[in-house]
C-alpha cells in the first residue's frame, strides 16, 4: 500500500523482449524504471481545489504552488544474446549498466532532512558499473576476438592484429567520439560500435578511431563487416559455414 499526501508521484518502468516484437527469444532485453516525485507544498484538500482549476500540471506546479521541488532515479539495463541468433558469429553481450542516477531541481531554495540547504537549481549524481566508453571498448574486443582469425586475415597486410588492436583500445567520455548502435528485425541484424585508440602504427597514430559494423542476415546466414581503422578501411562478406 502507498500512501501520499501532498507530493505527486509516479513510477515507470520498461521491458523490451524481443519475442514481442515478432523476433528471436532472448536475442536482447531492455530494461529501465524512472520514479519521480514532484513536492508540493501545500496541504492535500488545496492541491484537489486547485488542480481542478489548472489548465495543466505545469500550472499547478509553478503558477498556483510556486515552487517546483523533483527528484527522479533513472535505471536501465540491457543485455544481447547474438550468439545463438547468428551460429556463433557474433558474442553475447552484457547485462550492461547504461545508466544509474539521480536528479533533483527546485525552483526555490530547499533544505534537505540533513540539514543540508540548497540554492535553487538542478543538482545531479550519476554512478554505474560501465559508463558508455567502456561498454563500447567491451563490445569492440568481444567482437574483434570472436572472430579473430577473419580478422586477423585482413589486418596482416597493414601489420595489425586483432590483439594490438584490443590493447590499444582507449576510449574517451566525449560524447562525439564513441558510438553504439544496434538494429533487429525479421530479416537482419545490425552492430554498431566505435571508440578511440591509442598508437599501433604509422598507419594508426594515437587519437585515430575504430569503426566496426557487422550485418547478420538470417537468410542464407549471410554475414558482412566493414572495419575502419585509423587509416584502414576494409569490408569482408561472406557465409557463416566458412567464418566458422
Amino acid at each position: 500500500m502507498l500512501e501520499i499526501s501532498g507530493n505527486y508521484y509516479d513510477y515507470a518502468s520498461i521491458q523490451l523482449l524481443s519475442a514481442d516484437y515478432g523476433l528471436q527469444d532472448d536475442l536482447y532485453t531492455i530494461t529501465g524504471s524512472a520514479t519521480r516525485v514532484i513536492k508540493v507544498m501545500d496541504n492535500a484538500a488545496t492541491w484537489v481545489s486547485k488542480i481542478n482549476s489548472a489548465k495543466n500540471v505545469d500550472d499547478v506546479a509553478r503558477q498556483l504552488f510556486g515552487e517546483y521541488p523533483m527528484l527522479v532515479a533513472i535505471e536501465v539495463e540491457m543485455t544481447l544474446g547474438l550468439a545463438q541468433n547468428t551460429f556463433g558469429f557474433l558474442p553475447d553481450l552484457g547485462p550492461y549498466q547504461l545508466g544509474l542516477g539521480t536528479l533533483f531541481a527546485t525552483t526555490s531554495p530547499t533544505t534537505l532532512v540533513s540539514g543540508q540547504n540548497l540554492k535553487a537549481g538542478v543538482y545531479t549524481y550519476v554512478t554505474g558499473t560501465d559508463i558508455l566508453g567502456d561498454v563500447i571498448a567491451d563490445i569492440i574486443s568481444a567482437v574483434l576476438n570472436k572472430a579473430d582469425g577473419v580478422f586477423n586475415t585482413i589486418l596482416k597486410n597493414f601489420d595489425v592484429s586483432v590483439s594490438a588492436t584490443v590493447k590499444a583500445l582507449a576510449p574517451t567520455s566525449a560524447i562525439e567520439e564513441n558510438e553504439y548502435g544496434f538494429m533487429v528485425n525479421a530479416d537482419e541484424m545490425t552492430l554498431l560500435a566505435a571508440a578511440i585508440v591509442g598508437h599501433i602504427n604509422a598507419l594508426i597514430p594515437g587519437g585515430s578511431r575504430v569503426s566496426i559494423q557487422c550485418t547478420f542476415r538470417y537468410k542464407g546466414e549471410k554475414f558482412s563487416c566493414k572495419m575502419d581503422l585509423g587509416g584502414i578501411t576494409q569490408l569482408f562478406i561472406g557465409l557463416i559455414q566458412g567464418a566458422t
